[in-house]
């Protein structure tokens, strides 16, 4: 294995453009340099499953005449669909059939994409 110090890499920067081998990275006390090609390949799959999982507190609102009551939420890893948050749903609030999604500021949710990590969803059932 070949090993670059500082001045080498600076000055052969260009050559080593196109090079898909180890590379090698200065360790913050400067004494030696450590080969990082099996941290490089790791790191990212951690990274990308951390953006794309969301997790999300639903809660089922029943509809009492003219007040609205909500029961203890329920932690949950956002699906790929409005259809499918909607029959988790109702398999952890019993098997209810929820037909609507709004979120804390009581606006209808109409489309996954808009749902953020932390959000609280509020299920409802149409009479």
């Amino acid at each position: 294995m070949e090993s670059e110090t500082v001045g080498d890499t600076k000055n052969s920067q260009g050559k080593h453009e196109g090079n898909t081998g180890p590379r090698f990275f200065i360790s913050h006390s400067n004494k030696a340099l450590t080969n990082s090609s099996s941290s490089i390949s790791s790191c990212p799959h951690h990274r990308e499953a951390k953006k794309l999982t969301k997790r999300v507190t639903i809660y089922m609102q029943l509809q009492n005449t003219s007040t609205l009551q909500s029961r203890l939420g329920k932690l949950i890893i956002l699906p790929d669909s409005m259809e499918e948050l909607l029959r988790i749903a109702g398999e952890k609030f019993g098997g209810y059939k929820f037909t609507r999604v709004i979120n804390a500021e009581n606006a209808e949710i109409d489309g996954i994409c808009v749902i953020r990590d932390g959000d609280h969803l509020f299920l409802l059932q149409d009479d």
